[in-house]
């Protein structure tokens, strides 16, 4: 049972560490490319957003998907129906978001 114990922790190390490694190949992607990035692995009650960055004068939130390989599938295709469709939710983050670093720059 330890053993086991073991592995699943490893696993989940590892998979934690891939999707480390995705989330800094995303920002320097970005960077190159003139974003801002303003937050990384931001949470609110209303949701969380791997990379929030500005492009010229539009606040983005970015998703970032990880693989090894494509055994599991694309990395788009882990995206949920549900994660594809809401627009609502990332108002409210992006509200959250702007009053939080208002009330920080005061």
């Amino acid at each position: 049972m330890e053993e086991l114990e073991t592995a699943v922790d490893q696993e989940k190390d590892e998979r934690i560490e891939l999707g480390k490694k995705g989330e800094d190949a995303a920002a320097k992607f970005l960077e190159r490319h003139g974003y801002q990035i303003i937050e990384r692995n931001w949470h609110c009650p209303a949701g969380e957003a791997d990379i929030i960055a500005f492009d010229e004068d539009m606040l983005v939130f970015v998703e970032v998907k990880t693989r090894s390989d494509i055994d599991k599938g694309f990395p788009e295709e882990a995206i949920t129906k549900e994660a594809r469709s809401i627009r609502k939710d990332i108002r409210i983050l992006s509200a959250r978001f702007r009053l939080r670093r208002n009330a920080f720059s005061l």
